[in-house]
């Protein structure tokens, strides 16, 4: 789904803010910016992004959620004669 709405970042008159809630993104069209959640939350509360992601994961209940995390599971991807895809 995606929404429009006015920009938090500049003093917006008409709605230049485009959020698109099945991807996570958003993105202003009178230059602001654009980028994810964590670019959002960096922006908007002006700081780094260890802070960043403290506030993001306190708003959506996951304590452990940090930029230092192990992935669960690693898969590898090939194509029909066996090299690598992605």
């Amino acid at each position: 789904m995606r929404l429009g709405t006015r920009c938090p970042f500049h003093p917006d008159k008409n709605p230049s803010l485009s959020v698109n809630t099945e991807k996570g993104c958003w993105k202003c069209h009178a230059g602001c910016g654009e980028g994810g959640v964590l670019e959002f939350e960096r922006k908007f509360s002006s700081c780094d992004t260890e802070t960043a992601m403290a506030r993001i994961a306190e708003i959506v209940g996951h304590p452990q959620l940090s930029l230092g995390q192990q992935p669960e599971a690693i898969y590898q991807y090939v194509d029909a004669n066996g090299r690598d895809y992605f």
